[in-house]
């Protein structure tokens, strides 16, 4: 989901944009991501083709296989993750239901 706020900034992003942007993102304390860590995300990203290198600079953009890849993502999550906890609410209100002793 971050490299879809990533890809809205017009000349890219530096590693101090994405400390500010990934711990939102993630389960991780900021305090966690350390320049290491966040160098070692960045690189993993750029080798699977998510991010690119703007020449010359140290930022980075995203690439449109990276857009696509991220929407896809944040959307089949956002579709499983929704019918997984509806599904989890209609049975936890059928148990409740039945557990109920009845005062007739």
């Amino acid at each position: 989901m971050a490299l879809v706020v990533l890809c809205l900034l017009p000349h890219g992003f530096a590693t101090a944009t994405c400390e500010t942007t990934s711990p939102r993102c993630s389960a991780a304390e900021p305090s966690a991501m350390t320049q290491g860590t966040m160098s070692y995300h960045l690189r993993r990203l750029r080798l699977h083709g998510l991010i690119e290198r703007i020449p010359h600079t140290h930022r980075y953009s995203v690439t449109d296989f990276g857009l696509a890849a991220a929407v896809f993502l944040a959307r089949a999550h956002a579709r499983f993750t929704g019918a997984a906890l509806g599904d989890l609410v209609v049975v936890l209100i059928r148990r409740r239901r039945y557990a109920r002793p009845s005062s007739a």
